[in-house]
């Protein structure tokens, strides 16, 4: 038994489709469907760098609660798992895509907590 808060997760991951598509798309979606059987509420944040690894633009704005725990019983034992519905999307513009023709990788970063953590 226990509870957990401020837990970090950071990877890097190569991502560098924006060259070609800032000239011709006039915006990119992204849409994040998850299904969470983990009693953890997590926040995400996805950082697009250059090959210097400077931020260039970042996904979420502001940074918040994307995937919501899990419900637990009594005994602390995750009673289902749960998807956010609808699923939700984020959005580029064109103007923002033209920051993002030189984007090589992007960073996540992923905040967690257990439900209920004080």
């Amino acid at each position: 038994n226990g509870w957990a808060a401020n837990f970090t997760l950071v990877d890097t991951l190569p991502f560098g489709f924006f060259g070609s598509v800032s000239a011709i798309a006039k915006s990119v979606m992204f849409r994040l469907y998850d299904n969470n059987g983990f009693p953890v509420d997590m926040g995400l944040q996805v950082y697009f760098v250059d090959d210097g690894y400077v931020v260039l633009d970042s996904l979420i704005n502001p940074q918040r609660l994307i995937l919501t725990g899990a419900p637990v019983d009594n005994n602390g034992r995750v009673t289902q798992s749960i998807a956010t519905t609808p699923p939700p999307d984020f959005l580029i513009d064109k103007s923002r895509l033209k920051n993002l023709k030189n984007c090589k990788n992007i960073i996540l970063h992923a905040y967690a907590k257990t439900t209920n953590a004080s």
